[in-house]
């Protein structure tokens, strides 16, 4: 992983975004966006930089969180104009 200060949080966030640039349907929750959403170089970082890199998404805007009835959390792509840009 290349060393450009912004630290592996960066690169996770930035490999989230591509994979819902595309697959805008795509929803599911932290464990499986670590498994089936990151490339293999990034699937192994700890789940705590996962959580924030999902976190810090939601807070720009560019996914969205679904509270399940049983407590899980479900990530998707953001809704309205503009909120996917590559």
């Amino acid at each position: 992983m290349p060393s450009d200060g912004r630290g592996a949080v960066g690169f996770v966030a930035d490999a989230i975004r591509a994979y819902v640039l595309a697959h805008p349907g795509a929803a599911d929750n932290a464990a499986g966006i670590q498994k089936w959403w990151l490339p293999p170089d990034l699937a192994n970082r700890p789940t705590a930089d996962v959580e924030a890199a999902l976190e810090a998404l939601r807070v720009a805007g560019v996914l969205s969180e679904t509270r399940l009835p049983d407590g899980n959390v479900v990530y998707s792509a953001a809704q309205g104009p503009g909120k996917l840009r590559p």
